[in-house]
């Protein structure tokens, strides 16, 4: 949001503000579960105990919130007019958001299971890997898309965390899967 500003003005910051608020209080639901999920892993000693509730937490916080997400994603502009309707023509922001929302559920829930294990370099790199190419992202699309391209800034730092999600949780034996 202070990339957007300093870089495009005020009122692009307001263009990005309102959709990046509505995402994250859509992330903030799916987060509130992941967070409780925290204290009980870290009294789990044994790691397919750590693995099962890992999954249940991530499958209660797909179901809690990818309807919102998806509804969301698809009347994006009606939503945002709710705010005014000068915030409609925001819509492509908050869809672009959307897309990492799947990614970053995961990702979250296996940032927890990570710090209940102790494994704070691991922590680390995750932080790390979403939010460096991000900051760089933002100062070299933002002053070509404007809220877009911080948008984008912001998926291509999620998507680049769940690589290394995907490769840290594999090294654990562990086979997130549905069905």
């Amino acid at each position: 949001i202070l990339t957007v500003f300093s870089l495009k003005g005020a009122s692009e910051s307001g263009l990005f503000y309102i959709p990046f608020a509505v995402f994250n209080v859509l992330f903030l639901v799916s987060g509130s579960i992941n967070q409780v999920s925290h204290p009980v892993l870290s009294g789990m000693e044994e790691p397919e105990r750590q693995k099962r509730f890992l999954r249940k937490a991530l499958k209660l916080a797909f179901l809690g919130t990818m309807p919102v997400a998806g509804v969301m994603f698809f009347y994006a502009k009606p939503i945002l007019s709710i705010f005014g309707s000068e915030f409609s023509v925001s819509n492509e922001i908050l869809s672009i958001l959307l897309f990492s929302f799947p990614i970053a559920i995961i990702t979250e829930g296996v940032y927890f299971l990570l710090f209940a294990k102790g494994n704070y370099k691991s922590v680390l790199l995750l932080g790390l890997t979403a939010n460096i190419p991000r900051i760089i992202l933002y100062f070299v699309l933002v002053p070509i898309y404007s809220g877009v391209g911080g948008a984008i800034a912001f998926v291509i730092g999620t998507i680049l965390q769940m690589i290394l999600t995907v490769i840290l949780i594999e090294r654990m034996g562990i086979r997130i899967q549905y069905g």
